[in-house]
């Protein structure tokens, strides 16, 4: 994600990730957390996360 929240890339190798929304979704969960650091994996429902800076 750019750091406005717009994907850069975008590849649903199994057709089943709900579109570009889950990037919404990641980028909501990823500037909702308190603090600076934000965990390198996180998951939400059946969907995991890598978050590298």
């Amino acid at each position: 994600l750019s750091s406005k929240g717009d994907p850069l890339i975008y590849k649903d190798f199994r057709g089943d990730s709900g579109g570009r929304d889950v990037a919404e979704l990641f980028y909501r969960k990823l500037t909702g957390l308190p603090g600076g650091e934000s965990p390198v994996v996180m998951y939400h429902g059946d969907r995991h996360f890598i978050h590298i800076r």
